[in-house]
């Protein structure tokens, strides 16, 4: 009458979770010193009564390979059996069976390919969807968030929240991240992947158009080179009439070709001094902002004269051609800083002279009407004055 010894069970424990299969049962052995261990009786039922078991099997070994069970909470027990029909019970032990990852969770910031100015510290955020809400047990979720530069990954875990403050300084520079989640069982999904950028570089300008003092009465061309390593959101020309003005005009400059922007100052009515300078930012959240020229403004006067003598001095001596193309006549204007003997030539694609004339002119903006027979064609103007020579293209159409 005496049973056998009872089986200590071992895998799995109680409140083990299995994720995936075949899993492996298995317990102590039982001793019996009389008639003998006949064998075992293995039990799993979704009951602590053990009532309906989903699998009852015998066996003589200590270990049973489940091929595979439905998710939820289960239970299990070995039964001993010796040659006398004696048996022993082992406790009862609950395990679950979850092999359901949670959902992806879903990023919310920084936002996919977003580009930031601020490297002090980033807040990263995230939400998890409904299905994360698991059936068996009393979950929880953890996560874990990961950080990547071009060389280094770092791993952020065990954050019971959706979002989690990163305070160290970022250098300058793409970073990808992303989210895992895990339940007790050690199920894990993952987020997709998202990009973002540090960047605190402004954009750099160079070489805007400078226009000097000048009786052409506009429009008047701005061109400039801007560029940015991540893109720019807007290039504005500011432009202003008068000395000294408070409010200026703006308009958005077009982009011609790599990396070139060009816009119109509009044509004056009298003389004036034209005022301008280039703005520009980059695709940043709290972008990053440049100007040209950084502390001042580009100027320059508009003198209107007629062929003669202006009151006003010019810096420098300077040449244009207008109109251009021309029809029949072309004026030339030219600026002259004291008294000079100034020589005027025309020559055709050739490089044959069509006409030539040394003419003294007092100091001031002048303008020189060259009249005669200029068929339709390319030529080249060229004045010299000041121990300088300036060559312009004209076009002359019937």
């Amino acid at each position: 009458n005496e049973p056998p010894t009872t089986s200590i069970l071992l895998y799995p424990g109680y409140g083990y979770y299995i994720t995936s299969f075949p899993y492996q049962f298995s317990w102590m052995p039982s001793n019996d010193t009389l008639s003998g261990l006949a064998g075992y009786r293995f039990l799993i039922a979704d009951n602590p009564d053990m009532m309906n078991p989903e699998i009852d099997t015998t066996m003589m070994d200590t270990t049973y390979m489940l091929a595979s069970i439905g998710n939820g909470e289960w239970y299990w027990q070995v039964r001993s059996y010796d040659s006398a029909g004696n048996v022993s019970f082992s406790e009862i032990a609950v395990f679950y069976v979850d092999t359901i990852p949670p959902e992806p969770v879903v990023l919310i910031f920084p936002e996919d390919s977003s580009i930031s100015s601020d490297p002090y510290g980033v807040w990263f955020c995230w939400h998890p969807t409904e299905k994360l809400v698991k059936k068996v047990g009393n979950k929880q979720i953890l996560y874990e968030l990961y950080l990547a530069d071009s060389t280094d990954t770092t791993i952020f875990g065990e954050i019971s929240d959706t979002s989690y403050y990163y305070e160290a300084t970022l250098h300058e520079g793409w970073y990808t991240w992303w989210v895992k989640a895990y339940d007790d069982a050690g199920n894990c999904s993952s987020s997709d992947i998202w990009t973002f950028a540090i960047d605190v570089t402004p954009p750099v300008i160079e070489s805007t158009t400078i226009w000097h003092d000048t009786s052409f009465m506009g429009p008047f061309e701005i061109r400039t080179h801007v560029f940015d390593e991540n893109g720019l959101r807007a290039v504005r020309l500011f432009y202003a009439f008068g000395e000294s003005p408070r409010i200026f005009d703006s308009l958005d400059m077009v982009l011609d070709t790599a990396n070139f922007y060009h816009a119109f100052i509009p044509q004056v009515q009298d003389s004036t001094t034209v005022n301008y300078f280039i703005y520009a930012i980059d695709n940043a959240y709290d972008p990053n902002e440049a100007y040209d020229p950084e502390d001042s403004i580009y100027h320059f006067r508009v003198i209107l004269v007629n062929v003669g003598e202006s009151d006003i001095i010019p810096h420098r001596f300077d040449l244009r051609v207008a109109p251009n193309p021309a029809h029949n006549s072309a004026k030339l204007i030219f600026s002259i800083p004291k008294s000079e003997n100034v020589e005027i030539a025309v020559f055709d694609v050739g490089g044959r002279a069509i006409f030539k004339k040394t003419e003294s002119f007092t100091p001031g903006i002048k303008t020189y009407e060259l009249k005669g027979n200029l068929k339709e064609g390319v030529y080249f103007i060229k004045v010299r004055a000041q121990g300088k020579v300036l060559i312009r293209k004209l076009i002359m159409l019937n």
